[in-house]
């Protein structure tokens, strides 16, 4: 997302550095979903706590000030865990170099606050169970960016009639499909009838999986 000295340095003694231009790719915010922002950086815990990497808790702080300028400082910011407090005190800082004052929290499209979690202050909750029909397809087959990779196998169409209907297919879950949007967050035991319901043609086995 920015530049690093380690990589110019690595590249300066490669001698390519003359032959290169550099520049940072502040992406910041990915929105997934409609009300769903992440920075999709799935190495920021490992580099953090066991390398000793802060660099992502900067880039944290950063998107954090790039929101608050386009919505208005968020009043009140609480936190949890060291990290957490390290992110706030960054994005106060930023707030400062940025010129940016206390009467801009009144902007109609402000946050109200921002919690701020140290997942190392919480490591059982990545490990319970999920209970919702989004939850169980990200646990049996993953769901990456609002796309989940499932056999073909489970999903109906032509493809069942082929050598290939074992063949992974990528699923787009998004706010687009309406019937995903209304059983996502609903719990395994009501998910075959709002299926029945929707009158959707799904492999019985399937049906048995999710109950």
């Amino acid at each position: 997302p920015r530049r690093a000295h380690f990589c110019e340095r690595v590249l300066e003694e490669e001698g390519v550095c003359d032959d290169m231009t550099f520049c940072d790719l502040d992406l910041g915010f990915i929105p997934v979903e409609r009300d769903l922002l992440s920075m999709e950086s799935p190495e920021a815990f490992r580099m953090t706590k066991l390398i000793g990497d802060k660099t992502h808790l900067f880039d944290i702080a950063k998107s954090l000030m790039q929101l608050q300028v386009v919505t208005g400082i968020i009043a009140e910011v609480k936190g949890k865990g060291a990290d957490a407090k390290l992110v706030a005190e960054m994005m106060i800082k930023l707030r400062a170099e940025l010129g940016m004052h206390d009467e801009q929290k009144h902007c109609e499209d402000a946050f109200d606050s921002l919690i701020l979690i140290d997942r190392a202050s919480d490591m059982v909750t990545p490990m319970l169970t999920q209970l919702t029909y989004g939850g169980l397809i990200d646990d049996t087959w993953g769901l990456q960016d609002g796309v989940a990779t499932v056999p073909g196998s489970v999903v109906p169409g032509p493809h069942q009639h082929t050598a290939d209907k074992t063949k992974p297919i990528k699923l787009l879950l998004d706010e687009t499909d309406e019937l995903w949007q209304k059983v996502r967050g609903e719990l395994r035991v009501g998910l075959e009838n709002e299926v029945r319901e929707a009158r959707l043609e799904v492999p019985p086995r399937f049906l048995r999986g999710l109950a």
